[in-house]
């Protein structure tokens, strides 16, 4: 029985930097290795289980340039850590064997400025900090994730309808306890 595991790009990559810490998650190539590893893991072999693809649900970075709120200083999206290895993740998925790259987009016509942590933004509405006390690091452009949902509901309609692999096997992603499992023994 062939096997497509649906993997959901965001979710995926905020779970490693908290199992295996920022140092490994900066690491595209390790990311994109640990990635495939996971879900290979995830067959049940002896039970006749075959990969039949890997999908990678994410969207491009925003490349645009725009000033912060606080410093009014210009910033470059496309320069930023974040675009940088997301760019990277890509390219190295793109060179794995039976890994489709899904991409939606951000929603940048839409994106804004907020503040980062939802607990500080409380303590500014509430009036127990006031405005000119938020740092730099505070703020955070916020863009809404675009068309990756409706992918991941095609490819599972095509795969059930094509009859690809079984309808019962499509899984959003490695779990949680499988990840701390493989943490622990340094696999």
């Amino acid at each position: 029985m062939r096997v497509a595991i649906l993997v959901d790009g965001a979710f995926y990559l905020r779970r490693y930097q908290t199992h295996f810490g920022p140092n490994r998650a900066s690491d595209s190539a390790q990311v994109a290795n640990d990635l495939w590893t996971h879900c290979i893991k995830h067959l049940k072999r002896e039970d006749g289980e075959r990969l039949y693809r890997i999908f990678f649900y994410d969207c491009p970075p925003i490349e645009k340039k725009l000033h912060h709120p606080k410093t009014n200083q210009p910033i470059d999206l496309a320069k930023s850590p974040t675009a940088i290895f997301r760019k990277d993740l890509h390219n190295h998925l793109t060179r794995k064997r039976n890994v489709a790259l899904r991409l939606g987009y951000l929603d940048d016509k839409n994106g804004r400025w907020k503040i980062r942590d939802p607990r500080i933004e409380r303590r500014l509405i509430s009036g127990d900090i006031m405005a000119d006390e938020l740092t730099e690091a505070d703020y955070v452009y916020y863009a809404v994730q675009k068309g990756v949902d409706m992918k991941i509901g095609l490819d599972i309609a095509s795969l059930s309808y094509k009859i690809l692999c079984s309808p019962a096997s499509p899984m959003c992603l490695p779990s949680i306890s499988r990840m701390n499992q493989d943490a622990a023994s340094g696999r």
